[in-house]
């Protein structure tokens, strides 16, 4: 029975932690070699795509529409991802570059041609949708996550959703993912980054609002230059000053309180991806 338990002890303390390490060290370098794979593959793609594509991706828009006019078939080019100039924009979140094209077309009334774009899959059956769903390292230059993610989400739901046909939605990649499903999950860090930003935000803006509120009430009732001793009325009623005061103090007595509730609506709320799009910015405007 001792030399069963100094056994299995030995094997706890030494050999566990080395099994352990063996794994995570495994892990680690799969992930370094799928890393730079995926790597690989990136660059491999920049090489290979053609001007238009380029300055589509960067969203160059004077370029774009030069090769459009100069070049009319330099709009069907396509790189090793199968990906046109259309999904290129979207991927890379270039709305000037999706905006010229789709006005080009109409114009010359060839909006089928956009159409026929818009429809294109690339390599991984992923369509417009799916790409617009993507986080990807271009990222819309605004501070905080939550206006962030307002914007990512109103770019997905709002205006690409706008640019296709609604059985899109449901439509499945070779990976048997919806744009819902990839959208959600691409953005699920960024969600708990916005929650968090909304959360450190209203705490302090509550702090002032609660201070703020009291002052109004402590100012609210109070009377400026007293009363008369005869009749017990305010001595300044009806000067100008005194009505501006007592209005606006009551005024700031009712936003105050009224920013303080709102703030703590926020906090109470439910903060999934669809919420930043409206409600939340909403209530915090």
């Amino acid at each position: 029975m001792c030399i069963l338990s100094a056994l299995i002890y030995s094997i706890e303390i030494v050999i566990l932690p080395i099994l352990v390490a063996a794994l995570k060290s495994g892990d680690a370098k799969k992930s370094e070699t799928l890393e730079s794979e995926e790597a690989k593959k990136n660059a491999e793609t920049l090489i290979s795509e053609t001007p238009i594509l380029t300055a589509a991706r960067y969203g160059i828009v004077e370029m774009v529409n030069m090769l459009v006019k100069e070049i009319p078939s330099s709009t069907y080019e396509t790189n090793l991802e199968n990906k046109n100039i259309l999904l290129v924009a979207v991927e890379n979140k270039r709305t000037i570059v999706v905006e010229s094209l789709k006005k080009w077309f109409e114009e010359r009334n060839e909006k089928n041609i956009f159409d026929n774009l818009i429809q294109d899959v690339d390599n991984e059956d992923n369509i417009v949708l799916h790409l617009a769903a993507t986080l990807s390292n271009e990222d819309w230059y605004i501070s905080g996550a939550a206006l962030q993610m307002m914007w990512h989400v109103k770019w997905f739901q709002q205006y690409v959703k706008g640019l296709v046909p609604d059985h899109f939605t449901v439509r499945t990649n070779n990976m048997d993912k919806t744009a819902g499903n990839i959208f959600k999950k691409s953005h699920k860090q960024l969600v708990r980054d916005g929650s968090a930003w909304l959360k450190d935000t209203l705490e302090s803006c509550s702090v002032v609002a609660a201070l703020l509120a009291g002052v109004s009430f402590a100012t609210s009732s109070t009377v400026p230059g007293g009363n008369k001793s005869e009749t017990g009325e305010p001595a300044l009623e009806g000067k100008p000053a005194f009505d501006a005061f007592a209005s606006s103090s009551v005024i700031g007595l009712c936003f105050s309180i009224i920013s303080l509730i709102m703030f703590l609506s926020i906090l109470t709320s439910r903060k999934e991806a669809k919420d930043f799009r409206i409600d939340l910015p909403r209530k915090l405007l």
